[in-house]
């Protein structure tokens, strides 16, 4: 038989897609022994930035993105109103 993508396979994949999270896992380390680790203290890493700080960056970066965006377009705006007269 060929290739063929059957309707179970399809509901096998959207399940898998259903049950993955909205954002990656943030915890890098992994199954990674701890003799490759870089200075790995009793409670983890300690050259790593932690779990919360990564996700606390991930809004900064997301917060920052609107505001740019909302920078641009009200400048934009400003110059469309004086170039037009109003």
């Amino acid at each position: 038989m060929g290739n063929y993508i059957t309707r179970c396979d399809v509901a096998r994949r959207a399940a898998r897609l259903a049950s993955m999270a909205v954002f990656s896992d943030l915890n890098l380390d992994g199954d990674v022994p701890v003799r490759v680790r870089p200075d790995y203290g009793e409670w983890g890493s300690n050259l790593i930035d932690s779990t919360a700080h990564k996700k606390r960056h991930r809004g900064y970066a997301v917060i920052g993105f609107v505001v740019a965006v909302a920078i641009i377009v009200g400048v934009g705006y400003f110059w469309y109103r004086i170039v037009m007269g109003y």
